[in-house]
């Protein structure tokens, strides 16, 4: 049994005052003849037990009040609680990054992406002054979609993370370098992936304390019908892990978001005009009016095999004319088309 204030362990001495007390009053007793007493002292023959009993109770609820109240002052930690506290549990902690398109939404002169980050720089500073070894496995969400993607069943979590099982210490600015250096990607990302990447590893390490960290923007429809999500948590089953939501939208804002692009049927092929079918949803509470929509086509070469860094894409891009979306009614997905040459 271990107690964050040892010193105050000495109180357990105490238990033995209510002992004390007892002996003392029982020296305290003088024998007095006296004619009426032998009938006292048959009827003491006849309850000696219970009043025994009574006086027996009496004295072990004295001491554990004792012993209880010493205890909470000395504060006992559990098992889990003390490995923690003198170094011999490590907590890992999966800061799982939400990087998709819509993370680069601007409000003000900050996108939500570098609000994520932010956050997460924050979390790691809290960290690093907490008690005990403090580890970090941190995934962003275009990174775990890739690698399920590319390896299906197969997918590891080193694979994916930016960081994994690094210790945090007090010196922890160089430790964000790489994922600060980030971008949010192009892609349209869920949770689901990078936490069945994750969970499995959880499960695995029930020695260690785990805490999970979801940041993303909560007007995501994961969080809105978060059925699917909250049925994959139920995978951590009897596990401790705790579990965290980090909102990186400060107030609401529109929300406007592409549903869907896809060809129409005809004839693909190069020179030949091809329709090309876009849905715009607006997920807002209030009427979007006028909403300009720019498409863009990207053209690679037959034989490019190298990735221009130094250039947003590696091929040659083609502005095609803007769209414009005169309103949209709140929760209405307006369908357009245009026309496409490549």
């Amino acid at each position: 049994m271990q107690f964050l204030y040892q010193p105050l362990t000495w109180g357990f001495l105490l238990v033995g005052v209510p002992i004390l007390i007892h002996l003392i009053n029982m020296l305290r007793h003088r024998k007095v003849r006296w004619a009426a007493m032998d009938f006292l002292l048959e009827s003491h023959r006849r309850n000696r037990r219970w009043v025994m009993l009574k006086q027996w109770l009496l004295l072990a609820s004295r001491m554990l009040a004792m012993f209880l109240l010493v205890m909470l002052l000395a504060k006992w930690l559990s098992g889990s609680q003390w490995l923690s506290w003198f170094g011999g549990q490590t907590t890992h902690h999966y800061v799982l990054v939400d990087d998709s398109y819509s993370m680069g939404a601007k409000e003000g002169n900050a996108t939500a992406y570098s609000r994520a980050l932010n956050a997460v720089s924050g979390l790691v500073k809290s960290i690093s002054q907490r008690p005990g070894q403090h580890q970090i496995t941190l995934v962003r969400w275009s990174r775990a979609s890739l690698i399920m993607g590319a390896e299906g069943e197969e997918a590891r979590l080193d694979a994916a993370a930016d960081l994994l099982g690094q210790s945090i210490s007090q010196n922890y600015e160089n430790l964000l370098e790489r994922v600060n250096a980030t971008e949010p990607s192009s892609l349209s990302l869920t949770p689901e992936e990078t936490l069945e990447l994750v969970l499995p590893l959880v499960a695995e390490n029930a020695d260690q304390k785990s805490e999970i960290y979801v940041v993303s923007d909560l007007r995501r429809n994961e969080f809105a019908e978060p059925d699917a999500l909250r049925n994959q948590l139920k995978g951590l089953g009897d596990s401790d892990a705790k579990i965290h939501i980090v909102d990186c939208v400060e107030e609401e804002s529109e929300n406007l978001s592409l549903v869907s692009m896809e060809p129409e049927k005809g004839v693909w092929s190069a020179g030949v005009p091809m329709m090309v079918r876009y849905q715009v949803r607006n997920r807002n509470t209030q009427a979007a009016s006028n909403v300009v929509v720019r498409l863009k086509t990207v053209t690679y070469a037959r034989d490019a095999t190298q990735q221009q860094i130094d250039q947003e894409y590696s091929g040659a891009v083609l502005e095609l004319p803007i769209d414009l979306i005169e309103q949209i009614a709140p929760g209405e997905t307006v369908t357009r088309q245009t026309e496409v040459l490549f």
